[in-house]
């Protein structure tokens, strides 16, 4: 149950993970593959190509280009400096996108910055699990509960035949 919750408190209700989660950790925010891609952990939809994956400092997966039609970009904060994420399959929150920044990254200059609670890599031929098991912050009470949240392998058999022989979806 604690597992659920923490994966409920990201995903669903929109909280968020602390920042440098590393991948001994079961975050991505350290994992610099160079090939893959990042899927959703809710329902497998491809999100970001490794490639377009980058170091951007703030401690959680920071991506300059999501998988076409992947990502929905919802409302403006209050604050009016990020725009929240959600997965474009599934609706689950991702995380928010920046613009603008500085960072030396290609048109339209964005960047996407992703829990990784809600990411699971897939290195061309199987989904990698990892296990969370830190704080996880609930964005309407800014509450830190120790619960871990697991990265689940979410291939399913006939996944390959769509994906044209590979474990993972095609972008």
């Amino acid at each position: 149950m604690p597992e659920e919750l923490a994966w409920h408190l990201v995903g669903v209700d929109g909280g968020t993970e602390p920042r440098g989660v590393t991948l001994d950790l079961g975050g991505w925010d350290d994992h610099f593959p160079g090939h893959g891609r990042y899927v959703c952990r809710q329902c497998s939809a491809v999100l970001y190509d490794a490639e377009h994956k980058f170091d951007c400092g703030c401690g959680w997966p920071g991506f300059y280009r999501c998988a076409e039609g992947a990502v929905l970009k919802l409302v403006r904060d209050a604050d009016d400096v990020r725009t929240e994420v959600k997965c474009g399959k599934c609706g689950i929150h991702l995380g928010h996108v920046f613009y603008n920044e500085g960072f030396d990254n290609p048109p339209p200059n964005e960047r996407h910055c992703i829990n990784s609670a809600v990411l699971s890599y897939c290195d061309g031929g199987s989904l990698k699990e990892a296990t969370y098991d830190g704080p996880v912050f609930a964005h309407a009470h800014r509450t830190s509960l120790a619960a871990p949240s697991v990265m689940r392998d979410l291939v399913f058999p006939g996944d390959a035949a769509k994906a044209g022989g590979s474990s993972c979806l095609a972008i």
